[in-house]
């Protein structure tokens, strides 16, 4: 999308709060697969807008228009009520135990009663804590990781899950595994990407497997998107992956459970049905 200038941006904040008080906002999901057996144990949602006017608009855009609006609380608060529903009916159509991972915002996690709106929603789907993962960006940790640090633990005593996002695109990755005990880092897409025939990002993303490992983090990387890309992956041992490999993010009507047959998901067979 190109460059939003000054006045485009009041639109789209007006347009945003209309479209969040209309449901007009999708929400689309992408399976996350353990790599050795092709086993889908996951979900991440999410957020699309389609402005009739812009198109296709970048959660990169109106993720920040609507942190400054204030309209990130109903919107972030909306996203999670339609994946834990959304997980909950999954469950109910399959004998298996899927976890949903979601973004939130530092926003959201910041605002008073955010822990108790989240239970809330939790016990009235009669969802697990421990099926939920929330991811953090990296990126956005520089300036608030103090503040939030404290309901992070908390939503982890509960039993959420908690995932850093994007890992080693920040300035300051291994400080933070060391300041928080976090239980997924999300490798990001630039380490993936011809990990096959690129020595330098083989030789991070191993480490980067091992140390994590080592420090009990489960290991999902993003964005793959070809074959040669997972046998590496699987040669290091990372416990899941996601991509458009095996499929891009979709309605659920597209990644109804009886699609995947016994629980496993061949490569591009969503797609292919999608298609």
């Amino acid at each position: 999308m190109a460059t939003i200038f000054p006045q485009e941006r009041r639109f789209l904040e007006l347009a945003l709060a209309q479209a969040i008080a209309r449901h007009q906002l999708t929400v689309v999901y992408q399976p996350q697969v353990n790599p050795q057996t092709t086993m889908v144990t996951g979900f991440e949602a999410l957020l699309r807008w389609d402005h009739p006017q812009f198109g296709s608009i970048s959660p990169t855009v109106f993720i920040p228009i609507a942190e400054e609006a204030g309209l990130i609380h109903e919107l972030g608060d909306w996203v999670l009520q339609r994946a834990i529903k959304q997980l909950k009916k999954w469950h109910q159509q399959s004998q298996q135990t899927f976890r949903m991972a979601v973004n939130i915002s530092v926003h959201q996690v910041t605002a008073p009663h955010f822990f108790e709106r989240l239970q809330n929603l939790l016990v009235s789907h009669q969802v697990a804590p421990q099926h939920l993962e929330l991811e953090i960006t990296e990126s956005v940790l520089i300036e608030d990781f103090q503040n939030i640090c404290a309901v992070l633990a908390s939503l982890q005593k509960l039993g959420v899950k908690i995932a850093i996002d994007d890992f080693g695109t920040g300035y300051a990755s291994f400080n933070y595994t060391r300041l928080f005990g976090w239980d997924t880092l999300k490798l990001d897409r630039c380490f993936i990407k011809n990990l096959h025939c690129n020595k330098v990002n083989s030789a991070i993303t191993k480490n980067l497997i091992n140390m994590s490992h080592d420090l009990g983090f489960k290991v999902v990387a993003e964005g793959i998107e070809h074959p040669e890309e997972l046998a590496m992956l699987k040669q290091f041992c990372c416990d899941e992956v996601q991509g458009y490999y095996f499929s891009r993010p979709l309605m659920p009507a597209l990644l109804e459970i009886q699609q995947i047959t016994g629980g496993h998901l061949m490569p591009g067979a969503i797609a292919y049905l999608a298609a």
